[in-house]
């Protein structure tokens, strides 16, 4: 009974934790948290200003305001025209954000919804918008006046601020938009996941016993099947606590969906193995399993690699018909890939720590992310020498890479292989198919 109790309230911490999570990632946190530090700057530094009850007087006395209507004025301009360029701000954001959209695809529009940079400027003029308002109610005049010079100087100082952080925002509305800092992006989001997810190099010894895990999982005499509670993408799983959980029940998990991957509902996301009935599994593991609108990349490499290749996809489009693009996308995708020839793949098999096997789980293979990155890519470029000639370059130099990742060799060169062939047997101009001909056996001179 206690370690029923135990697992209830693990599964009661789920549900808030993904909440927050929510909210952290949202658009509105930063500025939520700006705004509230906002607030209470005002709080203090009117509460200083009543404690010191400072009189402006000497050589810094033009810094402070001598009378109520002036001080009104003062802030109310500051307030009027800070909530002003706000509005200007997010309808840039917004047109950014289309055009985004209809140019490179539109699941490159959640990277600008993700944009720190934007969302500490925005925050950051709705906190001078806030705290200029307080400010200006704190004003009292008639019998008792209350000027409040240091929180009126603090507004001043918090404009002269967003006048500042305007400039720098609009030189990184401008960077940003740019083709190639997307890609940078993405490539360095592509990176990241790829050292989270395949940390170790390439001849690292699994420490896993792939024959006794086959041999534990069989012991199981019930088998439950794990359903979606919703449709949606699989945004991410919590292996820490599915291990947890299922040392603690003794049972064992098999992963039948990766992260990444859109589930419909009630469509099965794990096997249970457990060598008693579990009661309501449902309930007590969906909190392990974050079901949401769109994919993202977290524990998903495939995203960020279907990013670069709708970049290009796009590229090659007749309404746009920009290949440079295209092979800048194609060469950012060849440096990740270059990176994942050398990391060696993770078992499948989780033990807990006294080596029983808990989780077995599923990731795409070498070939999988190859032909996820390039295939589409060659389909919709198959008549560009450039393009063509680019892809057979870049894979030449991923294979280079490694010269003793012997089968991922030898899936580059069969990639490669039907590249040259498909390209060939399409392309009219003898000169083209020459010329990737060329290119192919002076890449790979023993195909």
């Amino acid at each position: 009974m206690k370690e029923r109790s135990n697992i209830s309230q693990e599964i009661l911490y789920q549900m808030p934790r993904l909440f927050v999570l929510k909210v952290i990632h949202s658009f509105w946190f930063i500025p939520s948290l700006l705004a509230g530090a906002s607030v209470l700057t005002s709080i203090l530094l009117q509460s200083a200003d009543r404690w010191l009850e400072l009189e402006p007087s000497g050589s810094l006395s033009w810094l402070f305001t001598s009378s109520a209507d002036g001080a009104r004025s003062l802030l109310s301009t500051i307030a009027g025209s800070i909530i002003t360029v706000t509005g200007v701000l997010l309808s840039a954001i917004i047109v950014v954000m289309t055009l985004a959209s209809q140019q490179y695809g539109p699941r490159l529009v959640q990277n600008f919804i993700n944009d720190r940079v934007g969302q500490i400027v925005i925050g950051c003029f709705v906190g001078c918008f806030v705290y200029s308002v307080l400010t200006l109610k704190s004003i009292q005049s008639g019998e008792i006046i209350f000027l409040p010079h240091l929180s009126i100087l603090g507004a001043l100082l918090y404009s002269l601020l967003c006048i500042a952080l305007l400039i720098f925002f609009v030189q990184h509305l401008a960077s940003s938009i740019q083709v190639q800092s997307i890609m940078r992006r993405v490539s360095l989001n592509l990176n990241a996941e790829i050292d989270h997810l395949f940390p170790e190099a390439l001849g690292h010894e699994p420490s896993d016993d792939v024959s006794q895990s086959k041999t534990d999982s069989k012991k199981a005499a019930v088998s439950t099947e794990i359903k979606a509670h919703r449709s949606g993408y699989l945004q991410s799983i919590d292996y820490d606590q599915l291990m947890n959980l299922s040392k603690v029940n003794e049972f064992v998990i098999h992963l039948k969906a990766m992260p990444g991957e859109f589930l419909i509902h009630q469509a099965t996301i794990a096997e249970l193995e457990t060598k008693a009935a579990v009661e309501e599994p449902q309930e007590t593991l969906k909190g392990c399993f974050i079901i949401g609108t769109y994919p993202t990349c977290d524990q998903d490499v495939l995203f960020p690699i279907r990013q670069l290749s709708e970049i290009a996809i796009r590229a090659l489009s007749p309404g746009i018909n920009d290949p440079h693009t295209a092979i800048e996308a194609i060469d950012y995708l060849a440096s990740s890939l270059a990176q994942l020839i050398n990391r060696d793949w993770p078992s499948q098999y989780r033990y807990d720590s006294d080596q029983a096997l808990r989780i077995t789980t599923r990731s795409p293979s070498f070939e999988t992310i190859l032909r996820q990155a390039y295939q589409q890519i060659h389909h919709y470029g198959l008549r560009d020498v450039t393009i063509v000639t680019r892809l057979l370059e870049v894979l030449a130099t991923i294979a280079a890479q490694n010269t003793t990742a012997t089968e991922r060799i030898a899936v580059i060169r069969s990639f490669a292989h039907e590249i040259c062939e498909k390209s060939s047997s399409t392309i009219e101009a003898q000169s083209d198919i020459t010329a990737i001909k060329k290119t192919y056996h002076s890449c790979f001179p023993n195909n």
